[in-house]
C-alpha cells in the first residue's frame, strides 16, 4: 500500500498552502462518491487523511476556498497563539506602513514597551502553565486600556509587549501607560517567587517605557529608546513608567528619565 506523499506547495502572496497528493477509498466515500477528496496539510499533519489510500488524485480547493484558506494562514502567521494579539511580525508590518504614510506625522507616533516584572520568578515557582495564564490575563488587560481602533497591542516576545500609538501626545501616552500599569497591578496575580528583599508586594506588576518617533529616526531607533526607558523603569524599582529623552541619547547622556512632576 502506498503512503501519502506530501510534496506540492502553492504559494499565494506571502502564505503557503500545502496539499497532499494521494487518495483513499474511505475518503472517496466521504466525498459523495466522486472519488476525490480535498486534504489541507498544516505543518506535517494531514487533516482528514486515513491510513487507507489508493491511486486516485486529490482535488485541489477551488479559488474561493483557497482564498479563504490563505487568509486563515495569514492570520495564523501574524497572531500570537497564546494571547491572540498581533505578533512581532505584524508589529513590524504596521510600523513600516506608519513610517511610509505621509499623512501620519512622525512626532505623533509613540512606542510603549512593557515587560512583566519578575516573570521568570513566577515561572520558576509555580510553573509554565501559570506563567502562560498570567501572560494571557496581562495581554487582555493591556488591550482593554488602549484606544480601540486607534492603538495596537502586540506580544513582542516572552513577557514583553509593544503598544503602538498614533495621533498621540506625550500626555496621552503617559496616561495610557499609567492606566496599563495600574490595571495590571489591580489584577493582584500572586507571584510566590518574589522575595521580601525585592521590595515588591508579592504580586505581578509591569514596567513600561515610552518613546516618540522623530522625522530623522528610523523605527528601530525609536524602539531602542522605548526599550532603554523600560529598563530604566526596571532599575528604578519596577512597577513604573519612564519616558525616553532622545535628546539625552544624542548628547550621550542618560538614555531615559522619569517624567518630572508625575507620580
Amino acid at each position: 500500500m502506498r503512503k501519502p506523499n506530501i510534496k506540492h506547495s502553492l504559494l499565494l502572496g506571502t502564505s503557503i498552502a500545502t496539499f497532499a497528493w494521494a487518495a483513499s477509498p474511505a475518503l472517496a466515500q466521504n466525498n459523495n462518491g466522486s472519488g476525490n477528496e480535498t486534504v489541507i496539510v498544516t505543518g506535517t499533519r494531514v487533516q482528514g487523511m486515513t491510513a487507507a489510500d489508493s491511486a486516485a488524485p486529490i482535488t485541489v480547493l477551488g479559488s474561493d476556498a483557497l482564498t479563504k484558506a490563505n487568509r486563515q494562514l495569514e492570520i495564523l502567521a501574524t497572531r500570537d497563539p497564546l494571547t491572540g494579539l498581533g505578533n512581532r511580525r505584524s508589529a513590524t508590518d504596521l510600523i513600516a506602513r506608519l513610517w511610509h504614510d505621509p499623512t501620519v506625522p512622525k512626532a505623533s507616533i509613540a512606542f510603549i514597551m512593557a515587560d512583566i516584572d519578575f516573570f521568570k520568578r513566577l515561572n520558576d515557582s509555580v510553573g509554565h502553565a501559570a506563567g502562560d495564564e498570567c501572560i494571557r490575563r496581562v495581554a487582555e488587560t493591556i488591550a482593554d486600556q488602549v484606544r480601540h481602533g486607534e492603538d495596537a497591542v502586540f506580544r513582542y516576545g516572552g513577557e514583553e509587549f509593544l503598544i503602538v500609538l498614533a495621533s498621540a501626545s506625550p500626555d496621552l501616552a503617559w496616561d495610557i501607560a499609567q492606566r496599563i500599569r495600574r490595571a495590571v497591578e489591580t489584577l493582584a496575580i500572586p507571584n510566590p517567587g518574589i522575595r521580601p528583599a525585592d521590595g515588591a508586594a508579592g504580586r505581578i506588576t509591569i514596567s513600561l517605557g515610552i518613546a516618540f518617533a522623530q522625522d530623522d529616526a528610523p523605527p528601530e531607533t525609536v524602539a531602542k529608546w522605548a526599550d532603554d526607558a523600560l529598563y530604566d523603569a526596571k532599575r528604578s524599582g519596577r512597577n513604573a513608567v519612564f519616558l525616553a529623552n532622545p535628546h539625552a541619547v544624542a548628547d550621550g547622556t542618560e538614555a531615559a528619565r522619569p517624567a518630572t512632576a508625575r507620580a
